[in-house]
């Protein structure tokens, strides 16, 4: 099941973050973007169901924290638990965890994940990617396959997010990019698309209670898709939709799977102040 790789994905791709403000596009690049710290939490419910999935119910939470800046570099957690009921009547409990640290200079990502269902692990990851020369190097602990060697450098997820947002405050509606983020086996890399829509206005007193962090921001819908490199013409191995607040805060997340759809509401939303001085980009 894609569910756990998906999720962190997204988390990956939509963590905090905030754009400089000038309407120069030069200017609001992905090395314009710093990361601000948050918590989120976000509670799952069932989307679209194909006839073929099988689902009949799904309910969980998501929980998020990111912290770093821009000198330090940024660590992500997050943790998922989802509750799926079969048509059957069966019902299955999937708990995963989470985390990455990206160093500030783009040099280093490591990351780790779990998933257990039924008590029992089917998923566990725990690796690192370093980039020189060029070229990047993964390298996995306990693994069958444990390393790999890739003659370019993709994008890693902070760097992913600040192109994103860039190009959104820029006007740009397509955004292709090389991810690696280290999730499902840990030796994926993706070819991603992101659609950006139209910018909404900022809501002001409007906005529900879990957005008032973020009232007063604009924000564009996002809906990215996710390829397996190297396969041609293909439809894509799942796709999340998502708005993106301009100091990157995303809502109204929806997890596509292809035979069903998560839902991801927005119930709470902190954002942490920096621990201390850090010159950003």
């Amino acid at each position: 099941m894609r569910l756990a790789s998906g999720l962190a994905l997204a988390f990956c791709a939509t963590g905090a973050l905030a754009a400089d403000a000038s309407a120069d596009p030069a200017a609001v690049g992905p090395s314009a973007v710093r990361l601000d710290a948050h918590r989120a939490v976000y509670d799952l419910t069932l989307g679209i169901v194909r006839e073929e999935a099988g689902i009949a119910s799904a309910v969980g939470r998501i929980a998020l924290e990111i912290h770093g800046d821009a000198c330090d570099g940024y660590t992500t957690r997050v943790r998922q638990v989802v509750v799926i009921g079969a048509e059957d009547g069966v019902g299955q409990t999937i708990d995963s965890n989470s985390a990455t640290f990206e160093a500030a200079d783009g040099a280093l990502l490591k990351f780790r994940s779990e998933t257990r269902a039924a008590g029992t692990t089917i998923e566990s990851v725990d690796g690192q990617a370093a980039r020189a020369e060029g070229a990047t190097t993964i390298s996995l602990e306990r693994s069958a396959e444990p390393s790999r060697v890739l003659s370019d450098a993709p994008l890693f997820p902070t760097e992913h997010v600040r192109l994103m947002i860039g190009a959104a405050r820029a006007g740009e509606r397509l955004v292709p990019a090389r991810l690696f983020d280290g999730s499902g086996d840990g030796l994926t890399v993706y070819e991603t698309l992101a659609l950006v829509g139209n910018e909404r206005a900022p809501e002001g007193d409007a906005a529900p209670e879990a957005l008032a962090p973020v009232a007063g921001l604009a924000s564009w819908p996002v809906r990215l898709s996710y390829f397996v490199e190297g396969e041609g013409e293909q439809l894509p191995e799942y796709e999340i939709s998502f708005r993106l607040f301009e100091n990157g805060v995303s809502s109204d997340l929806v997890f596509d799977f292809g035979a069903y759809a998560l839902e991801g509401r927005l119930v709470s939303l902190d954002l942490i102040a920096p621990s201390g001085a850090c010159e950003t980009p």
